[in-house]
C-alpha cells in the first residue's frame, strides 16, 4: 500500500518531533553555569551536566584548565595566538594551558593542520597559536593532510568533558553565539580520551 507524499512527510514530522522530544526531556535535567564559569570539580557531582554559552566559555575552560592535577587533552580546530591582542580570551586560555603545564600536569593538544581550500591565512593563523604552545613546552600534534579535524573537545583528568562549537579564537570566544556542554562523566571522559589517542596516533578515522 503507497501513501501519497504529503501523508509520508506528515509521518516523517511526527517522528522527528518525537525524537527531538525526548531529547529535549533528556537534557531538561541539565544545569546551567550560573557565573561567568562553571562550579569546580569539588562542585560537580559524577553525571552532572552544565549547560553555558557566548561569553561563559572562557570563565568556565580556563577555571577547570586552572584545578586539572594530572591530564588535559585537547582536540581544536583553530588555535590562535594574537600578539596584537594580548587580552584576548584565546591568549588567556592558551597561557593557562602553559601554566598548567608548568605546574606538572601533562598537556596535549591536536590541531587542525590546515587544508587547501581554508587557505594560508588559516594555517598562518593557527601556526601562531601552534608556536606558542610549543615554545612553552605543550605537546601538540597537527592533523594528517586531507584530513579536517572540526572537533571543539577538552577532556580534563579521565573524568570531565567540554564539548560544543567554540573554537579557541577571537572571533568565536568574544563575538559570536556558541553553545557547549561540561559533561562530568569517567565513561563520557573514556571515549572522548580514547578518539583523542586516536587523534593523537594520527588514526584517519
Amino acid at each position: 500500500m503507497r501513501f501519497p507524499s504529503k501523508v509520508l512527510v506528515l509521518l516523517f514530522g511526527v517522528v522527528i518531533g518525537i525524537i527531538l522530544g525526548v531529547e529535549i526531556v533528556h537534557l531538561a535535567g541539565a544545569k546551567s553555569c550560573p557565573s561567568n564559569q562553571c562550579p569546580a570539580f569539588d562542585a560537580i557531582n559524577p553525571g552532572d551536566i552544565f549547560a553555558f554559552s557566548d561569553a561563559y566559555y572562557t570563565g568556565t575552560v580556563i577555571g577547570q584548565i586552572n584545578i586539572a592535577e594530572s591530564s588535559i587533552d585537547v582536540v581544536m580546530f583553530e588555535v590562535r595566538y594574537y600578539k596584537s591582542r594580548p587580552e584576548s580570551s584565546a591568549n588567556k586560555i592558551l597561557e593557562s594551558l602553559v601554566a598548567a603545564k608548568k605546574r606538572g600536569v601533562n598537556v596535549r593538544v591536536v590541531a587542525e593542520g590546515g587544508e587547501a581550500y581554508l587557505g594560508d591565512s588559516f594555517e598562518k593563523g593557527n601556526k601562531a597559536g601552534i608556536d606558542y604552545l610549543v615554545k612553552n613546552g605543550v605537546g601538540v600534534r597537527l592533523d594528517p593532510k586531507n584530513v579536517t579535524t572540526h572537533a571543539k573537545l577538552v577532556v580534563i583528568d579521565g573524568k570531565t568533558v567540554i564539548v560544543g562549537s567554540t573554537n579557541w579564537n577571537y572571533n568565536s570566544l568574544d563575538n559570536n553565539h556558541e553553545t557547549d556542554i561540561l559533561v562530568n562523566s569517567q565513561k563520557a571522559a573514556q571515549y572522548f580520551g580514547d578518539y583523542f589517542e586516536r587523534l593523537w596516533r594520527g588514526d584517519a578515522t
